[in-house]
């Protein structure tokens, strides 16, 4: 199995190297960790080094909403440049949009700026995006149908949305990735998970957040993305080695261009 998205780097995991062992135990082939802040990444760039791991790195939204003005944004945008001459990755992200409550409440602009720039330089170098799409979703769609990605595409990190609005990422070149928030996400998200074609759909944990109900009140972690298969595979009415093998080959074939 192959986890599409997590955050090993959080501070809130004290060993990493000690959570990443149960994952392998659990079966865990690989994993994505996505960077989100170009000023922090003394923990990527140590992960980085690991067999298992892939890193991408970005300007979250919420952190280019947090930077209050543009010098700050731009200042992140300058450090991302010089950081992908620097260190391996098999994408660009987490970017994007967020509307919602959990961002902080500063000019919209700075978060549209961080996200247009960082398509910019996805597809000067082809590299595959990881996009966080929160209560912003036609906004998103306008950029990419404007701007456009990168030609390997890339993915929408976290996916709880309608079929059309799947398939309107999907008709981009996107892929969505689901994580246990669609253990409880309502009737139209699940229809979606159930009617994606067998190549369009990648799984993950966004470990340390969006811990599976029934593993609560532990943090997450990338072992626990049995649980997101397993719920899947329930949904897509097959058994949970077809979902692990599916969305590991995936995930491979985004982010590290085999398949």
């Amino acid at each position: 199995m192959f986890d599409a998205h997590c955050h090993l780097d959080d501070a809130r995991i004290a060993d990493p190297e000690a959570t990443l062992a149960r994952a392998v135990r659990a079966g865990l082939e690989g994993c994505v960790v996505a960077g989100v802040d170009p000023l922090e990444t003394s923990a990527l760039r140590a992960l980085s080094a690991w067999p298992q791991v892939g890193v991408t790195l970005g300007l979250h939204p919420w952190v280019a909403a947090r930077c209050v003005d543009l010098a700050g944004v731009r200042r992140r945008l300058d450090a991302l440049e010089a950081l992908l001459e620097q260190i391996p990755v098999v994408g660009l992200g987490e970017c994007g949009l967020d509307r919602s409550r959990l961002a902080p409440a500063t000019p919209f602009e700075l978060q549209e700026l961080a996200f247009k720039e960082q398509l910019a330089s996805a597809r000067a170098r082809n590299l595959p995006v990881v996009l966080h799409v929160i209560k912003a979703h036609e906004e998103v769609l306008q950029v990419l149908r404007r701007d456009g990605l990168p030609q390997r595409g890339g993915m929408v990190h976290s996916f709880a949305g309608s079929l059309e609005l799947a398939e309107q990422y999907l008709s981009l070149g996107l892929v969505l990735s689901f994580s246990a928030s669609i253990l409880t996400a309502g009737r139209r998200s699940q229809r979606a998970v159930a009617s994606l074609p067998a190549d369009c759909f990648l799984v993950e944990t966004d470990a340390p957040d969006q811990c599976p109900n029934d593993r609560k009140p532990a943090l997450n972690e990338p072992a626990f993305l049995v649980d997101v298969i397993a719920a899947i595979a329930a949904l897509r009415c097959c058994e949970a080695v077809e979902i692990e093998a599916l969305t590991a080959a995936n995930a491979r074939r985004l982010f590290l261009g085999n398949g």
